[in-house]
């Protein structure tokens, strides 16, 4: 049985902390070293470029629909538990692929539940905070804490043992973000209702879900906000991903690309504190 103590101090709040600090921790022992690892497994720039880009492309389908299948059942803590253990499962294999076509299978299965969860923590996060959402740049902050610290923390492991770390380290912070799950409260029991609500067939849904984005896109405020988005994100993609391999190139070791991800994050850090 877990121990009292602990559980007391996963109250709502602290597991959001350390939903953050597991999320963004998970995604800095992964995302910025993956294609040092593939370059280092012998495959060419243009196979590295296709494997990196499969879990954002991926992200596109599986956050809306992971957040429709959420708000229509009302179960985001029990689908974020299952995200965070399908990514962890999902993540092992990896290390043991071999052949273009099996590495992206699984690279585009573990993203299919990963991509998911800066959705359910963000949900998460501001659920817990209630009437304070002005409060959510602090319980944010333990995501660049994560990252920076994940950082310094992983590049001895990967200078001793090697970039197939990558995996394992990736692996046990998503374990400690289904930790910080068992202090989330339950989600509240709805009364009953007289007459229950009749589901609409599975194909009228889909319309009803697709046809929410025709007020999104018309929009031209959201049309500029999207593209600014985009644009960030395209700089951010290069950046994260292909990084790392430019400073390989410089005979960069794990301990730079380490704290080069530490000292990335400070800025964060004033912002949000």
């Amino acid at each position: 049985m877990i121990n009292t103590r602990i559980m007391s101090s996963l109250n709502p709040l602290n597991s959001s902390r350390g939903l953050f600090l597991s999320l963004y921790g998970s995604a800095a022992m992964f995302f910025p070293f993956l294609a040092v690892y593939f370059e280092g497994r012998g495959l060419t720039g243009k196979e590295i470029g296709l494997l990196v880009a499969i879990p954002p492309a991926v992200s596109i389908l599986a956050g809306p629909l992971w957040g429709a299948a959420a708000d229509a059942g009302g179960s985001h803590r029990r689908l974020m538990r299952l995200a965070l253990a399908g990514s962890l499962l999902l993540i092992l294999p990896l290390p043991f692929a071999s052949g273009l076509l099996f590495s992206g299978l699984l690279l585009g299965l573990h993203a299919a539940f990963f991509m998911s969860l800066p959705a359910f923590v963000d949900h998460t996060a501001l659920q817990n905070l209630g009437d304070r959402p002005e409060g959510y740049g602090r319980l944010r902050m333990w995501g660049s804490i994560g990252w920076g610290l994940s950082g310094l923390l992983l590049a001895p492991v990967l200078a001793r043992y090697g970039l197939a770390w990558i995996f394992f380290g990736h692996a046990a912070a998503l374990a400690l973000g289904l930790l910080a799950t068992l202090g989330l409260p339950a989600g509240r029991a709805q009364p009953p209702s007289p007459q229950p609500a009749r589901r609409p067939p599975p194909m009228l849904a889909m319309r009803r879900f697709a046809g929410g984005f025709r007020p999104l896109f018309a929009d031209r405020r959201w049309q500029a906000f999207l593209l600014l988005i985009f644009t960030a994100g395209f700089g951010n993609a290069v950046g994260g991903h292909f990084l790392f391999l430019y400073l390989g190139s410089l005979s960069a070791g794990p301990a730079l690309m380490g704290l080069t991800l530490a000292l990335g994050v400070l800025s964060e850090l004033v912002m949000l504190a």
